[in-house]
């Protein structure tokens, strides 16, 4: 799991229980669109594996805005909140996950 958070980190930013489409724009429903991060990578593991990278220096953590509500009228709430990213000094993660485990 922790190479494939490493993979998906450099890609976007890591949103935990999110839809990553909460970072890419202020309005829409954005809520329910998407696999969570969470979802993708593991269910309650990954909280503990993104700690555990995050503690190793592996992962960046960062404060944004992002969507986190949408209301009955379609106009979105949006908040501050937490998201990785792996750290600039890992190179190329996508060349330590097995294609096996991909699948």
């Amino acid at each position: 799991v922790k190479g494939h958070i490493l993979c998906a980190g450099e890609e976007f930013p890591l949103v935990g229980n999110r839809p990553v489409s909460c970072l890419l724009n202020e309005y829409g429903n954005v809520i329910g669109t998407m696999s969570t991060d969470c979802e993708l990578l593991g269910g309650e593991v990954y909280y503990e594996e993104v700690e555990y990278l995050f503690q190793k220096g592996l992962l960046t953590r960062k404060t944004v805005n992002a969507v986190t509500q949408v209301d009955e009228k379609r106009m979105a709430k949006v908040n501050e909140i937490e998201v990785y990213s792996t750290h600039p000094v890992v190179k190329h993660p996508w060349q330590r996950v097995s294609l096996r485990s991909i699948e």
